[in-house]
């Protein structure tokens, strides 16, 4: 039952982290908004961000706050619906429900849902190198900081990482 709650606990805060990463890519153009809103259709109001839960609790195994590895677990849930989203398009699966509701395709139109997919992907992409930059930092400065006891540590934070971005760039789920 502590499984169930802490999954729903960690859903409500990558919801809410994706909420408003999303809403900045809302754009006052047309166009731009019927995008940022199918963005936000394929990504917000359901699923169970069991991805997400699991990349914070591996991070919190190396040390790391849940706030600090949120950028990262909004990416990773970015990469796992623009996969859900291409998945349904009617040259793939065809499918018309998604998570109990229209798929983006039938709620939008296929232009829409393969752009909102793709900018999906683009936006995972700039979250981890943001993440990146943020971790190579908090890895040199604890290695400085401690020296040379514990450089295993940010050796292995940094692997993480890396194993993390590039499986995902070479293998998206």
């Amino acid at each position: 039952m502590a499984f169930l709650t802490e999954l729903e606990r960690v859903a409500g805060a990558v919801e809410g982290r994706l909420d408003r990463l999303l809403a900045q890519s809302l754009s006052p153009a047309p166009l731009g908004a019927k995008l940022g809103q199918a963005m936000r259709y394929a990504a917000l109001g359901g699923g169970k961000r069991l991805r997400p839960f699991l990349l914070i609790e591996s991070a919190r195994l190396f040390g790391v706050e849940e706030e600090e590895a949120l950028p990262a677990a909004c990416a990773l849930e970015c990469v796992h619906c623009y996969s859900l989203v291409h998945d349904d398009l009617p040259s793939m699966d065809d499918d018309a429900v998604r998570r109990g509701r229209p798929t983006l395709h039938i709620a939008f139109d296929e232009a829409t849902a393969i752009l909102a997919g793709d900018a999906l992907l683009t936006l995972a992409f700039e979250v981890f190198e943001l993440v990146a930059i943020i971790l190579s930092v908090v890895v040199v400065s604890q290695i400085a900081k401690d020296g040379e006891s514990n450089w295993y540590e940010g050796v292995l934070l940094l692997l993480l990482y890396a194993i993390i971005g590039v499986g995902f760039y070479f293998h998206p789920p």
